[in-house]
């Protein structure tokens, strides 16, 4: 299987990985590539003046919108709000090109324009793709965009936008502004898929949020829960009693172990960047799954940035005055990586941006935006490109993100936001706890040795 099935190119000349690619000339001698899976559209009468590519939903009049997607409005190019679909930049003069993937930017500045579809382009830093800041991956001058960053192809360079993610004026605005926003979402969805719509369902927070707006806009859905290995039964059962109560379908995936070449081929295709639990379980359940082109997958990540998992580790870092390393050593502590000091330069490439462009949230939530999911969570969807139908994120909108980072971080913690929308939109969904813990026997035996082993392990520390 071919990788490679959902790409673009910006160039002064024409790109072929292999007869699947097409072209669209833009202004001033620029070409776009793409492939013919990867959806395009004009947005205005001008053919060249503003197109959008890759999947995005919008609804009342463009003032809401969501997906993974780029917009060209030449000059500029503008990736989504937390750059699902990424853009990665590279060269110098008429040798600059734009493109979606970084092995796909660093293949045409090597000058190798039709590699073999295995071939494995060897970028630097392979290990810190997981964080990718931007300006600063230096794997021979490939870089990346962030939310707030625009590639300017008329000056070849990147310049600073406003994203319009800020906080709300206060909680309860918040609350209207995610039930209105989903709820559009899934109305706008409904419409425009033909086949089966998706939605990942477990005992969370954000995929119950996202199950209640569906069934609050009345579009048909089916929902589905990925089982692996260490997945508790309770939450399982908690997902496929939410969908009885709802009426709707539910279905368990179980992740195939007969696919070790996919794995592979997924793993080079997004140069190290997926954990081995993404590559080994998850991928290769949802890859046999059968949905078609005319289904969709709707998935609740962006929602992370309400509470991001970093903030326990960067909680004493100041930012204001902190270097690479130190973010590093907050958080990996004790853990070494190969290209440490490497990976703490494009920090304080990133840190030097956000000073000089500062956004009005917290450094956490920023951190988070920018890193977590603007680089892992793009690599995971640029992954499941292998996947027929599309796979779309609608808290992947301004107004939502918006709306995230606007409660407190108590709040935050407690998932008060989701509550509330859940509350609004299909109050019947909280009588299922969240995220219950299983309290079998055998459970409760190891943790309490495992609690024993730790008091007895500190008492001899103190003991020395």
């Amino acid at each position: 299987m071919r990788l490679f099935q959902k790409q673009f190119l910006i160039a002064k000349q024409n790109y072929a990985f292999d007869d699947t690619w097409r072209h669209i000339n833009l202004p001033e001698g620029w070409i776009l590539s793409f492939q013919e899976l990867l959806n395009y559209r004009h947005e205005a009468p001008e053919p060249d003046a503003d197109m959008t590519i890759g999947d995005r939903y919008s609804w009342c009049d463009g003032e809401g919108e969501a997906g993974r997607y780029v917009r060209l409005r030449y000059p500029h190019v503008t990736i989504d709000p937390c750059g699902l679909l990424g853009v990665f930049f590279g060269g110098h003069g008429e040798n600059i090109c734009v493109g979606s993937s970084a092995e796909l930017v660093a293949a045409f500045l090597a000058g190798r324009p039709h590699p073999e579809p295995d071939t494995v382009i060897d970028l630097e830093h392979r290990a810190f793709m997981n964080y990718i800041p931007a300006p600063g991956t230096r794997w021979r001058a490939v870089r990346r965009l962030l939310s707030d960053q625009a590639f300017d192809l008329r000056k070849g360079e990147v310049v600073a936008i406003d994203d319009g993610i800020s906080p709300l004026s206060d909680f309860n605005t918040a609350v209207d502004v995610v039930a209105e926003e989903l709820c559009n979402f899934a109305s706008a969805l409904g419409q425009r898929v033909d086949g089966v719509i998706d939605v990942k369902l477990t005992a969370g927070y954000d995929s119950r949020t996202l199950v209640a707006a569906f069934a609050a806009a009345g579009v048909p859905f089916r929902t589905s829960t990925l089982d692996f290995v260490g997945k508790p039964k309770s939450d399982i059962d908690h997902a496929r009693k939410i969908s009885k109560v709802l009426g709707v379908p539910h279905v368990i995936q179980t992740p195939l172990d007969s696919a070790p070449e996919l794995r592979s081929l997924v793993d080079r295709h997004v140069s190290g960047s997926l954990t081995d639990w993404a590559t080994t379980h998850m991928i290769p359940g949802m890859i046999d799954s059968d949905l078609s082109e005319s289904d969709a997958i709707v998935v609740g990540h962006c929602f992370e940035v309400g509470y991001p998992q970093t903030s326990v580790f960067l909680e004493r870092v100041n930012f204001s005055d902190a270097s690479g390393m130190d973010i590093v050593k907050a958080l990996w502590r004790d853990r070494h990586y190969r290209s440490e000091d490497a990976f703490a330069k494009m920090l304080d490439d990133w840190l030097n941006w956000r000073r000089e462009h500062p956004r009005q949230m917290e450094w956490s939530s920023c951190f988070y935006l920018d890193q977590r999911l603007g680089a892992w969570k793009s690599s995971e969807d640029h992954a499941f490109d292998v996947l027929r139908p599309p796979r779309v994120t609608p808290a992947n909108n301004r107004k939502i993100l918006s709306a995230m980072i606007t409660p407190n971080f108590s709040e935050r913690r407690e998932k008060r936001l989701q509550i509330e929308v859940i509350r609004r939109l299909a109050p019947r969904l909280l009588r299922y706890s969240f995220n219950p813990v299983d309290v079998s026997l055998s459970k409760r035996v190891r943790r309490k040795v495992r609690g024993a082993g730790k008091r007895l392990l500190s008492s001899f520390q103190l003991v020395r």
